[in-house]
């Protein structure tokens, strides 16, 4: 019985060297879960700076902001080129022919930012999380998803997108015009951000 029990013994301590030796360096099931946890918190940071991107991006264009008084965009632009409609709307020259208009409402904050160029080769404004004048549809869609709605114009479209509170001037399939408006509606983070992680 003593010789089994030895042999046994040995058989025990033998496997469990051999299962040390396996479950040591990348094999270890400590070093799986270990890239896993680091994998989970990398996309989680990720998503989150995604997630802040947007927000910004639902609130500015450029240095300026939606519901900024007129100082602040003073302060921001400086004095415009021009003052339209009864110092209503402020015309900014960009060169060329490209012109940011900032709109404001009756309590003199801003309503609308826009910055447009006379054609689809026109560059210059402050792009909306990577989509700037001259990006073409496809661009678009890839980053941002199917707009909220769709209208049509003479020689293009509008593709809005409310929750963003953005509105993209198109034609001949690339931005020519961003506007910036107050959002509306709940933004759509969840569905915005992982649309924009895809590849």
């Amino acid at each position: 019985m003593s010789e089994d029990a030895a042999a046994q013994a040995e058989q025990k301590s033998e496997r469990r060297k051999r299962r040390r030796k396996q479950q040591s360096g990348w094999q270890s099931p400590g070093i799986g879960r270990l890239i896993l946890a680091s994998m989970t918190i990398l996309l989680l940071a990720v998503a989150l700076y995604t997630t802040h991107r947007f927000r910004i991006a639902s609130l500015m264009m450029g240095p300026l902001m939606i519901d900024a008084p007129r100082e602040e965009v003073i302060y921001l632009r400086g004095q415009p080129a021009a003052r339209l409609d009864n110092d209503m709307r402020w015309q900014y020259n960009e060169g060329g022919d490209l012109k940011t208009t900032v709109q404001f409402n009756a309590a003199g904050r801003t309503e609308t930012i826009s910055c447009s160029g006379p054609g689809v080769g026109s560059v210059g404004c402050p792009d909306v999380l990577g989509i700037g004048l001259g990006t073409d549809e496809d661009t678009l869609l890839n980053r941002l998803g199917p707009p909220t709605r769709q209208n049509y114009i003479p020689g293009g479209k509008l593709m809005v997108y409310a929750d963003l509170g953005v509105t993209f001037t198109m034609m001949e399939y690339r931005v020519t015009g961003i506007t910036k408006v107050q959002r509306s509606g709940k933004l759509n983070f969840l569905p915005r951000v992982a649309w924009y992680l895809l590849p």
